[in-house]
């Protein structure tokens, strides 16, 4: 280019200095010679050689990257021919090290020729390269964005403030069926279904007003072929920079599957609950049906034995006692192993004699050992306290079915069974019990079916010694349900040793103390436990009685409530979905301190300071910590309400409420025996009628009779005595007794809160009678 083109002379020089300044290159194009001058700066900033001092198109375009070479080419002629006014390019020019950098050029035509053509053009040359790289990562993040969008597994829309879809995703179209073009014609109030619209509505005013940050709800859609869709829908809210709503984010998922699984199994658990109630029905039709007459058999047996009868005679007689006691025993099996299955097994928690308690179950096991030519010996070691607390009805059948067993199993020699405690000082004390005799023995591969329902060693041995096989399986469940353990020492031929571990529990200090590093002051505490789920309740209460507490158990919260207002407890522990601790006050205003438990992710507020939370699952020490933060008073063993206790005063009326003949005979047997005066009646009709006309100081109901039952007679009476206009007004409550062969799950609990005062199963002897009576 010539000196008369150079721009250290132009007039104009201050542009030049002011885009040097800003760090942007200027240049010259004359078109006549088509040659570039570029100034030091621009050449720096696109790469060229600094030596040289102009520069053709063609050389300036091996610089420029090969995809933008045409729409450079392309541009400048345009701007040379004036096809274009202004000239304007983004670019990529190579630098020195072979790496690009982006360039924006722009120009326009700065002199002419005197015929009006262009004579050359300027402009600058800058360096855009951040707001390239900015832009493309804008860019690539949108697309990023749009395609997660687009390819997310759940269905996905924006939605203006209106509720017109904006835009959605495959995902969403094929949910609801619908073609995209389609479904962004629609809103969603017009495919939710009805019923649900209301929330969905209620809770995005909430969202809009700021009152929460997004929402979740179920709900139902109106698929495009008309069926129900459900799905979780969850929604946030997008603002502009001035705080009002611009459109709101979507993701719904399909959770219809789901809604019919859950449906199928809330099917499934009513036909089980169906299936139970049956079972249930069943076992208390039969218990009654087989009880009834088993009364009149055992019964009239034990009236029998009193009479004058020869040798003969009383050798039937011995066979038909044992024979009823064998097949009561049976009966008894069977709806234990029932009760078992649905997690239904209560323990009741008294303070009994225990020496004498097992001393009278060695008793009656005793005709059978000697029939046999068996000695039958016990020891007790110092150690044993004489009183415990716990449930003596079950401490007895597990012992009578070790003893029976091994008489069963044993063709001579003795059985022995030891009574003693623990002697571990760094462990909390148990009773220990073992049954030790010298009888076939058990081989090691058949020891481990001995503890499962229905199972025998040998099959022989149910066609040669008889039994169900439930015996050893219920004794186990029990053992485990009073926090113990049971376990098995045999040899084949030599004779077997089962041995069963129970926490100890006395009613005063006398008794073994178990150390602080155990359990701490929380021993012997009454704790009454309250959960819906039989498994959890059974292994919380497990848990419970291992750490050395006495647990009741609850299947119910109205239950529980019951409770608490007959017996006072040191502690209460909660399922927390069965009631929130602020609603705890007013449901049970003389609540005990209380331990709610609860799922991690479950949110209980701020608990009242005779609370506690613990969460599930917690470990053996966690629950004992969290207890002992409560810090209860110690338990008072009486305060347990579970057996009625003997009036100072012999009742002098009786009155009999049974509907069979054979029944009623052997009451009145059993009741003149114990000299009292007694009348009976069928139904209960009779029962309330002579009721209001005569005072009666003891009152024995059979369950199921005519007419009103047992339990509506009870109510009955208790409400005529709150009446205080007839007989019955005049002196003490009348005593009630339930008289009934239904031995299943909850008739005594019915009894009781009937307003009985005790519960006779059948068949019934005298001496239970008497004891429960105080004669």
């Amino acid at each position: 280019m010539t000196s008369e083109i150079r721009f250290d002379e132009d007039p104009q020089s201050g542009w030049r200095i002011a885009l040097i300044c800003a760090g942007e290159g200027a240049w010259m194009w004359d078109f006549e010679k088509d040659e570039f001058l570029i100034c030091e700066t621009g050449k720096k900033l696109l790469g060229l050689d600094g030596e040289k001092q102009t520069f053709s198109l063609d050389y300036l375009s091996s610089y420029i990257h090969p995809d933008d070479v045409e729409t450079v080419l392309r541009s400048a002629e345009g701007l040379r021919s004036e096809t274009i006014e202004d000239y304007y390019t983004e670019c990529r020019f190579r630098q020195p090290d072979g790496s690009y950098i982006w360039v924006l050029t722009k120009g326009k035509i700065y002199s002419r020729h005197s015929s009006g053509s262009p004579k050359c053009a300027v402009g600058t040359h800058t360096d855009v390269s951040k707001r390239k790289e900015l832009e493309f990562n804008k860019t690539q993040a949108q697309d990023y964005i749009r395609s997660a969008f687009e390819n997310a597994a759940i269905g996905m829309a924006l939605i203006s403030p209106e509720g017109k879809f904006i835009q959605t995703n495959s995902a969403l179209c094929k949910i609801l069926g619908y073609p995209e073009e389609q479904l962004l014609a629609e809103t969603f109030q017009n495919i939710t279904v009805p019923d649900d619209l209301d929330t969905d509505l209620k809770l995005l005013n909430e969202l809009v007003a700021g009152k929460r940050s997004s929402y979740q709800l179920e709900k139902r859609y109106v698929h495009k072929e008309g069926h129900v869709v459900w799905a979780l829908l969850s929604v946030s809210l997008v603002r502009h920079g001035d705080g009002t709503p611009d459109h709101f984010i979507a993701q719904i998922q399909d959770i219809s599957e789901q809604k019919r699984y859950e449906r199928q199994l809330k099917e499934a658990r009513r036909e089980a609950e169906a299936s139970d109630r049956a079972k249930s029905s069943f076992l208390a039709t039969m218990s009654h049906e087989i009880r009834t007459p088993m009364n009149a058999v055992i019964g009239y047996s034990e009236l029998l034995d009193s009479t004058e009868l020869d040798e003969e005679q009383r050798l039937f007689l011995r066979h038909i006692s044992t024979s009823g006691d064998l097949l009561l025993h049976l009966i008894d099996d069977i709806l234990d192993f029932s009760k078992i299955e649905v997690g239904e097994i209560d323990l009741e928690f008294l303070d009994f004699e225990i020496r004498s308690h097992f001393n009278q179950s060695f008793d009656l096991l005793r005709p059978k050992a000697e029939e046999k030519g068996l000695s039958l010996r016990s020891y007790y070691d110092n150690s044993v306290p004489k009183q415990i607390i716990g449930d003596p009805h079950r401490i007895s059948q597990i012992l009578i079915n070790l003893i029976g067993n091994a008489i069963k199993f044993t063709p001579e020699g003795e059985i022995f069974i030891s009574v003693k405690t623990s002697q571990d000082p760094s462990l909390a004390p148990n009773l220990v019990v073992s049954v030790h005799d010298t009888g076939i023995g058990i081989s090691e591969d058949q020891q481990g079916l001995l503890f499962k329902p229905f199972h025998q060693a040998d099959s022989s041995m149910t066609r040669k010694y008889g039994g169900t096989g439930l015996g050893l399986a219920i004794s186990n469940h029990l053992v485990q349900a009073m926090g113990g353990t049971m376990s098995l020492r045999s040899e084949l031929g030599k004779g077997s040793t089962f041995t069963f571990s129970i926490p100890l529990h006395t009613p005063s200090s006398k008794g073994t103390p178990l150390p602080e590093s155990s359990s701490g002051s929380i021993r012997g505490k009454l704790v009454l436990l309250c959960d819906l789920n039989p498994i959890d309740r059974q292994q919380t209460a497990i848990t419970l009685r291992n750490i050395g507490l006495l647990v009741y158990e609850a299947r119910s919260f109205g239950r529980a409530k019951k409770e608490l207002s007959r017996s006072r407890y040191d502690l209460l522990i909660l399922d927390s979905d069965l009631i929130r601790p602020s609603a705890l006050k007013s449901e049970i205003p003389d609540h005990p301190p209380t331990l709610f438990i609860a799922l991690a992710e479950d949110v209980l507020g701020k608990l009242p300071a005779e609370c506690q939370r613990i969460d599930r699952p917690f470990t053996r020490s966690q629950i004992k910590d969290a207890i002992m933060e409560l810090a209860p008073s110690p338990a008072e063993p009486e305060a347990t309400g579970k057996e009625s206790v003997a009036h100072d005063e012999k009742p002098k009326n009786t009155l009999v409420v049974e509907d069979n003949p054979a029944n009623r005979r052997l009451m009145q047997a059993f009741l003149s025996r114990l000299d009292l005066k007694t009348e009976m009646v069928e139904n209960g009709d009779e029962a309330i009628s002579i009721l209001q006309k005569k005072r009666f100081d003891l009152v024995f109901l059979d369950l199921q009779i005519p007419g009103p039952s047992g339990i509506e007679v009870a109510q009955k009476i208790r409400e005529l005595e709150a009446e205080g206009a007839h007989p019955l007004t005049q002196a003490k409550p009348v005593r009630i007794y339930a008289i009934t062969a239904n031995a299943v799950q909850g008739t005594r609990e019915r009894c009781i809160e009937a307003g009985m005062d005790g519960f006779f199963l059948k068949p019934i002897r005298t001496q239970e009678i008497r004891k429960v009576l105080g004669l």
